[in-house]
């Protein structure tokens, strides 16, 4: 029998619910599960803001193309992202270097990722334990079951 972590040991960002998909051009490189938001020249960007309630736009991973979570999307490619919605649950990016367990608040970390909220300002609620303390930037992102709140 596996642990309830292990059922969102998942190769999607969509986890659970129907959010509603969309696609803009990408004026950054953006790894499926970022957060992103659309810039003034209607183009999609890592989430830049920090320890911010973001509206919940995640980059999806381009599987018309027969990509995977782990294929990034080029500056000027089309990305596909998802807006999640209240009790939807999506496969994010903690930030390097955060650990967070089963129940705690995300937000924001100002590059797409998500990072242990600090403050009231939350993303939404992990629903895995995942440690990247010991990681640096040169380490893979850990990804994380984010239910949104």
């Amino acid at each position: 029998m596996s642990s309830k972590g292990d059922d969102y040991n998942v190769n999607t960002i969509n986890i659970a619910g129907d959010p509603i998909r969309s696609e803009r051009l990408a004026s950054a490189v953006i790894t499926p599960g970022m957060l992103v938001e659309l810039g003034s020249a209607d183009e999609v960007a890592p989430y830049s803001d920090a320890d911010e309630a973001a509206h919940v736009g995640v980059a999806f991973e381009d599987d018309l193309q027969g990509k995977s979570i782990t294929d990034v999307y080029a500056v000027d490619s089309l990305v596909q992202f998802n807006s999640f919605k209240r009790g939807e649950i999506f496969n994010g990016l903690l930030a390097n270097g955060q650990t967070v367990v089963i129940g705690d608040k995300v937000t924001s970390n100002g590059d797409g990722r998500v990072k242990k909220a600090t403050t009231e300002d939350v993303v939404g609620i992990v629903l895995k334990a995942v440690d990247m303390s010991d990681s640096s930037a040169a380490d893979p992102d850990g990804r994380v079951p984010v239910l949104v709140v």
